[in-house]
């Protein structure tokens, strides 16, 4: 952890296109199993990353602002997903059938 640090702290003054940035911020989510990229809308603008589009967990959204926030050149990152969780489907659902029960 110690090492990936000091590697993000060396290459963050590294000045990238936008376009340059973006490609490896696309190439990053692709290998990351748990976000589509399809489903992702990535602005660059002077190094400040704008990212929207559907996830499907929190667990995914932190993957992908924690990917667009360590590319080097990168200066902020503002998350505007929407996440879709499972999890809060079926709590509804449990919810419906305990309302039924009483």
């Amino acid at each position: 952890m110690e090492k990936d640090k000091d590697i993000m702290e060396r290459d963050k003054d590294i000045v990238r296109s936008d376009e340059e940035i973006k490609q490896t911020i696309v190439k990053e989510l692709t290998a990351d199993k748990r976000i589509d990229p399809a489903k992702v809308e990535i602005e660059v603008n002077n190094g400040k990353v704008t990212l929207r589009g559907d996830v499907p967990d929190a667990t995914a959204q932190s993957s992908a602002n924690w990917i667009a926030t360590a590319v080097p050149g990168v200066t902020d990152v503002i998350n505007q997903f929407s996440v879709r969780e499972p999890a809060t489907l079926t709590m509804a659902g449990d919810k419906k059938k305990r309302d039924r029960s009483h």
